[in-house]
């Protein structure tokens, strides 16, 4: 079990048992408390300072990672909810200080230029993950990557297809089937944005690797290429099984 960087707990079950009684701010702070990333942080304060004394990059990071948490979709939403909220601004680590819209904008593109070490800290987490569970497993099932599903789904754009020119001129129009009509032909749901395709252990429900493409992309041909990465990143895993519905069905596949 070597491939893994990170020694689990003596005993996960204690855990494992208080989970389903935490809810609400409870389970954020376990998530927020899993996904750490120093090499990002060092990175990041590594930024020239001028001004008024920076907020904690470590507080930024819970912050923005708290607003896709918590679904609120625009960063001025974002700065309103930490102001009326401290038990928020606790987790994130904030005390009594909010940053300005302005302030969260610039370090998400901040982020945005470092996604190499977001990626590193996602594959940390996974990897964290899967030994806890093969140290704690007592299921009988075989380890986390056995069995392993791919889906796509939609990320619409914020950008106004509409406007000349596009804010966001890397997302494009794609296509879904969201319901079948009455005589039985497939409706289909036209979404201007991205696709996110997601290989997951299909027994746990761990996330193991991702791409994000514009959502012209056709499904099939993402296969292998995912698969591909997947065993890049994660040597360890070793699929027998594969589970993927029909937009992923080709011969080559």
């Amino acid at each position: 079990m070597g491939y893994y960087d990170v020694t689990p707990p003596d005993d996960l079950s204690q855990i494992l048992e208080e989970l389903p009684q935490v809810s609400g701010y409870d389970q954020l702070e376990h998530i927020l408390d899993l996904l750490d990333c120093e090499p990002l942080f060092d990175t990041l304060r590594a930024y020239n300072r001028t001004g008024r004394p920076p907020y904690p990059v470590e507080a930024m990071w819970r912050a923005i990672l708290s607003k896709y948490l918590l679904n609120i979709r625009y960063n001025c939403e974002l700065v309103q909810r930490l102001r009326t909220d401290p038990r928020l601004r606790e987790l994130c680590g904030l005390g009594g200080r909010v940053p300005s819209e302005s302030m969260v904008s610039r370090f998400f593109r901040r982020l945005a230029d470092h996604q190499d070490l977001i990626d590193e800290a996602i594959r940390a987490v996974i990897n964290r993950l899967a030994r806890l569970i093969d140290h704690q497993s007592a299921t009988g099932v075989d380890g986390v990557g056995s069995m392993i599903a791919i889906d796509s789904t939609d990320i619409p754009s914020f950008s106004n297809p509409n406007r000349d020119p596009v804010s966001d001129p890397d997302a494009r129009w794609g296509h879904k089937t969201s319901a079948r009509k009455k005589d039985g032909s497939d409706q289909v749901e036209w979404v201007f944005g991205y696709k996110v395709h997601l290989i997951c252990d299909a027994y746990y429900g761990i996330p193991l690797t991702y791409t994000i493409l514009p959502a012209n992309e056709n499904d099939s041909v993402q296969l292998p290429k995912l698969i591909g990465q997947l065993m890049a990143e994660q040597p360890w895993v070793e699929p027998q099984w594969l589970l993927a519905d029909k937009g992923y069905d080709s011969n080559r596949n």
